[in-house]
Protein backbone atom coordinates (compact mmCIF):
# COMPACT_ATOMS: atom_id res chain seq x y z
CA UNK A 1 0.00 0.00 0.00
CA UNK A 2 1.30 3.18 -0.97
CA UNK A 3 0.21 6.71 0.13
CA UNK A 4 -0.15 8.57 2.98
CA UNK A 5 -1.37 6.92 6.37
CA UNK A 6 -4.57 8.41 5.56
CA UNK A 7 -5.20 7.47 2.51
CA UNK A 8 -4.30 4.11 3.70
CA UNK A 9 -6.77 4.10 6.47
CA UNK A 10 -9.43 5.53 4.16
CA UNK A 11 -8.84 2.91 2.04
CA UNK A 12 -9.60 -0.04 4.54
CA UNK A 13 -13.06 1.02 4.87
CA UNK A 14 -14.30 2.02 0.72
CA UNK A 15 -14.88 -1.78 0.14
CA UNK A 16 -17.01 -2.35 3.35
CA UNK A 17 -18.98 1.23 2.53
CA UNK A 18 -19.48 0.62 -0.70
CA UNK A 19 -21.39 -2.77 0.08
CA UNK A 20 -23.46 -0.48 2.44
CA UNK A 21 -24.27 2.17 -0.03
CA UNK A 22 -25.57 -1.00 -2.20
CA UNK A 23 -27.49 -2.13 0.30
CA UNK A 24 -29.36 0.89 1.04
CA UNK A 25 -30.20 1.62 -2.63
CA UNK A 26 -31.50 -2.33 -2.60
CA UNK A 27 -33.36 -1.15 0.32
CA UNK A 28 -34.80 1.75 -0.88
CA UNK A 29 -35.73 0.11 -4.37
CA UNK A 30 -37.11 -2.79 -3.18
CA UNK A 31 -40.49 -1.09 -2.04
CA UNK A 32 -41.20 0.58 -5.21
CA UNK A 33 -43.37 -1.57 -7.69
CA UNK A 34 -41.18 -0.52 -10.37
CA UNK A 35 -37.83 -1.52 -9.14
CA UNK A 36 -38.66 -4.64 -6.71
CA UNK A 37 -38.02 -7.44 -7.55
CA UNK A 38 -38.52 -11.13 -5.73
CA UNK A 39 -39.79 -11.43 -2.31
CA UNK A 40 -39.94 -7.70 -2.37
CA UNK A 41 -42.56 -7.96 -5.20
CA UNK A 42 -43.93 -10.66 -3.20
CA UNK A 43 -44.81 -8.49 -0.42
CA UNK A 44 -46.11 -5.39 -2.32
CA UNK A 45 -48.43 -7.96 -3.57
CA UNK A 46 -49.33 -9.47 -0.02
CA UNK A 47 -49.57 -5.97 1.44
CA UNK A 48 -52.81 -5.18 -1.76
CA UNK A 49 -54.44 -8.99 -1.43
CA UNK A 50 -52.98 -9.67 -4.65
CA UNK A 51 -50.68 -13.64 -4.87
CA UNK A 52 -48.22 -14.56 -7.34
CA UNK A 53 -48.77 -17.15 -9.65
CA UNK A 54 -47.09 -20.40 -9.62
CA UNK A 55 -43.96 -19.99 -11.83
CA UNK A 56 -45.34 -16.11 -12.59
CA UNK A 57 -42.39 -14.06 -13.52
CA UNK A 58 -41.43 -10.59 -11.91
CA UNK A 59 -42.56 -8.36 -15.28
CA UNK A 60 -46.14 -10.75 -15.04
CA UNK A 61 -46.84 -10.19 -11.44
CA UNK A 62 -45.80 -6.46 -11.54
CA UNK A 63 -47.83 -6.04 -14.42
CA UNK A 64 -50.76 -7.04 -12.33
CA UNK A 65 -50.01 -5.14 -9.23
CA UNK A 66 -49.85 -2.17 -11.35
CA UNK A 67 -53.10 -2.86 -12.25
CA UNK A 68 -54.53 -3.43 -8.55
CA UNK A 69 -53.19 -0.31 -7.97
CA UNK A 70 -55.01 1.54 -10.51
CA UNK A 71 -58.03 0.13 -9.80
CA UNK A 72 -57.80 0.80 -6.24
CA UNK A 73 -57.69 4.41 -6.78
CA UNK A 74 -60.81 4.44 -9.27
CA UNK A 75 -64.53 4.59 -8.89
CA UNK A 76 -66.60 1.45 -8.29
CA UNK A 77 -67.61 1.89 -12.51
CA UNK A 78 -68.47 -1.49 -14.13
CA UNK A 79 -65.25 -1.11 -16.59
CA UNK A 80 -63.23 -0.74 -12.97
CA UNK A 81 -64.85 -3.69 -11.87
CA UNK A 82 -64.52 -5.49 -14.68
CA UNK A 83 -60.63 -4.60 -15.17
CA UNK A 84 -59.70 -5.94 -11.73
CA UNK A 85 -61.70 -9.13 -12.02
CA UNK A 86 -59.61 -10.12 -15.10
CA UNK A 87 -56.74 -9.15 -13.93
CA UNK A 88 -57.20 -10.71 -10.41
CA UNK A 89 -58.51 -13.84 -11.85
CA UNK A 90 -56.18 -13.84 -14.92
CA UNK A 91 -58.78 -14.16 -17.47
CA UNK A 92 -59.99 -11.64 -20.38
CA UNK A 93 -62.41 -9.52 -19.77
CA UNK A 94 -64.42 -10.33 -22.28
CA UNK A 95 -65.71 -13.49 -19.88
CA UNK A 96 -66.90 -11.20 -17.31
CA UNK A 97 -70.80 -9.96 -17.63
CA UNK A 98 -71.68 -7.06 -15.22
CA UNK A 99 -75.35 -6.02 -15.23
CA UNK A 100 -77.46 -3.51 -13.01
CA UNK A 101 -80.67 -5.23 -12.62
CA UNK A 102 -82.04 -2.51 -10.95
CA UNK A 103 -80.73 0.63 -8.64
CA UNK A 104 -78.17 -0.65 -5.98
CA UNK A 105 -78.05 -4.39 -7.31
CA UNK A 106 -75.79 -5.77 -9.36
CA UNK A 107 -75.63 -9.05 -10.98
CA UNK A 108 -71.63 -10.51 -12.20
CA UNK A 109 -71.58 -13.42 -14.14
CA UNK A 110 -68.37 -15.37 -14.36
CA UNK A 111 -67.41 -19.00 -15.70
CA UNK A 112 -68.24 -21.81 -13.22
CA UNK A 113 -64.61 -23.05 -12.67
CA UNK A 114 -64.64 -19.51 -10.37
CA UNK A 115 -67.81 -20.98 -8.25
CA UNK A 116 -65.67 -22.34 -5.39
CA UNK A 117 -64.27 -18.70 -4.57
CA UNK A 118 -67.76 -17.11 -4.85
CA UNK A 119 -67.34 -15.54 -1.40
CA UNK A 120 -63.82 -14.10 -2.10
CA UNK A 121 -64.99 -12.73 -5.38
CA UNK A 122 -68.09 -11.33 -3.75
CA UNK A 123 -65.61 -9.38 -1.10
CA UNK A 124 -63.35 -8.15 -3.65
CA UNK A 125 -66.28 -6.78 -5.29
CA UNK A 126 -67.70 -4.97 -2.40
CA UNK A 127 -64.62 -3.28 -1.97
CA UNK A 128 -65.15 -1.25 -5.16
CA UNK A 129 -68.81 -0.22 -4.87
CA UNK A 130 -71.10 1.93 -2.34
CA UNK A 131 -72.17 0.86 0.54
CA UNK A 132 -75.82 -0.82 0.30
CA UNK A 133 -75.28 -1.95 -3.32
CA UNK A 134 -76.12 -5.84 -3.44
CA UNK A 135 -74.02 -8.33 -5.52
CA UNK A 136 -75.24 -11.43 -6.88
CA UNK A 137 -72.46 -13.50 -8.39
CA UNK A 138 -73.61 -15.87 -11.14
CA UNK A 139 -71.38 -18.90 -12.45
CA UNK A 140 -72.23 -20.19 -15.68
CA UNK A 141 -75.64 -19.13 -18.10
CA UNK A 142 -76.08 -16.49 -20.69
CA UNK A 143 -77.97 -13.45 -20.43
CA UNK A 144 -80.39 -12.37 -22.97
CA UNK A 145 -78.76 -9.66 -25.30
CA UNK A 146 -81.89 -7.56 -25.47
CA UNK A 147 -80.20 -5.34 -28.37
CA UNK A 148 -79.92 -8.44 -30.24
CA UNK A 149 -83.40 -9.25 -29.73
CA UNK A 150 -84.62 -6.23 -30.93
CA UNK A 151 -83.29 -6.79 -34.26
CA UNK A 152 -84.95 -9.99 -34.90
CA UNK A 153 -82.31 -11.86 -34.21
CA UNK A 154 -80.94 -14.45 -31.80
CA UNK A 155 -78.21 -13.20 -29.37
Amino acid sequence: MTGTNYQKLISMFTGELDKIHTSVNDVSNSHHVDSARGTSLDNIGTLLDYKRVVGELDDNYRDGITNIININSAAGTKPAITTFLANYLRIDETEIEIREETPNYIQVQLHTDFASREAEIRLLVQRFIASGVHVKIIFGGVYWDTATWDNDTWG
